[in-house]
């Protein structure tokens, strides 16, 4: 029969779920940070260009970018008297519009260095990278025994 598991260290994904669940309580845990002055807009499949074009000169927002990997999918910024909030607002009332978002800036936190990272498929399904953003664990103490 085999012995049973003795070892002192806890199983990472209890260790992942504990860090996720204390970050959340947190206070540090901030609330999104998006461009000022800059909203990502998709209209609706079949909607054209003069119709888009009439949607954003109401707010008299600027397209600065169409994305051809997001099909209808505009990067625009508003004039500086026009608040991300209301523009929202406004996009999100018309018909022709399927979303509007703030855009959102997005940080990388904590990026393994494993090269065959890749091919540890139980790291992705635990969610290890997403918990990776909230702890990557306390330093390590010598143990004498």
């Amino acid at each position: 029969m085999a012995a049973p598991y003795t070892s002192r260290m806890l199983h990472p994904a209890v260790v992942l779920v504990v860090a996720a669940l204390s970050a959340l309580a947190s206070p540090a845990h901030a609330a999104p940070r998006y461009r000022d002055g800059e909203l990502l807009v998709r209209f609706r499949d079949g909607i054209g260009p003069r119709v888009a074009g009439r949607t954003h000169a109401m707010l008299r927002a600027k397209v600065g970018r169409q994305f051809k990997t997001a099909r209808n999918v505009h990067l625009v910024t508003l004039p500086a008297d026009v608040r991300v909030e209301d523009a929202l607002v406004a996009y999100r009332r018309d018909p022709a519009v399927l979303y509007a978002e703030p855009n959102y800036t997005v940080e990388v936190a904590a990026v393994p260095d494993d090269p065959e990272f890749p091919d540890l498929w139980n790291m992705a399904r635990i969610d290890a990278p997403e918990a990776w953003d909230l702890t990557t664990g306390s330093p390590r103490r010598s143990s004498t025994r």
